[in-house]
């Protein structure tokens, strides 16, 4: 008797973890869907559509308006100084996107600051700077650029190519996307549009 009842409690706690182990796969996998889902909706222009225009003015002064860009290839990153997943994709950008693209005159790298004043981006730029992280970025103190391509979620990151279509756009920061990203910058500077 008390074998059998042992085995049965035995069963019944390999059941019940098991069972846990189940329902938090689901609720993991629930989560990531409603996410993926959120990002979606949040999106307001896709692959494949024409990138909305947009001038910005840069933290050193200089104005850039998309639309005078057409030939070249683009890419608009949106962040915030108090973002962890941004200023991860920070570190990475020096290495990753500035230094091999940089004598490229077809490459056009806008990081611009989703709602955020001068006097802050100027400082996180200056606190970046001892970190090897030193690039120009654009402002966008009211959303207005922000609110042409999504609703919500940075690190947000637009590749327009010479045509001015969005052909690659990614959402938070992973190597992978990183990798992603640099790869389809090189086909388009290699290849053109297609």
């Amino acid at each position: 008797m008390k074998t059998k009842t042992t085995v049965v409690l035995v069963m019944s706690l390999f059941l019940s973890v098991s069972m846990y182990g189940q329902n938090k796969e689901v609720r993991a996998t629930t989560q990531k869907n409603d996410t993926e889902q959120q990002i979606q909706a949040s999106t307001l222009v896709k692959k494949g559509e024409k990138a909305p225009d947009f001038t910005v003015k840069m933290l050193n002064g200089k104005e850039y308006t998309l639309s005078k860009l057409k030939g070249k290839v683009v890419l608009v990153n949106f962040w915030a100084t108090w973002c962890p997943p941004c200023m991860r994709e920070f570190t990475e950008i020096p290495d990753h996107i500035i230094k091999p693209f940089a004598g490229n005159k077809n490459f056009v790298f806008l990081p611009i600051s989703r709602g955020e004043t001068q006097a802050v981006v100027a400082k996180k730029m200056e606190q970046l700077k001892a970190n090897g992280i030193q690039f120009n970025v654009g402002l966008d103190p009211t959303r207005g650029i922000f609110s042409e391509y999504a609703k919500a979620f940075i690190p947000r990151n637009f590749l327009i190519d010479q045509q001015g279509n969005i052909v690659y756009l990614s959402v938070g920061y992973t190597p992978k996307e990183m990798a992603d990203l640099v790869a389809k910058i090189r086909e388009l500077l290699q290849t053109g549009s297609r």
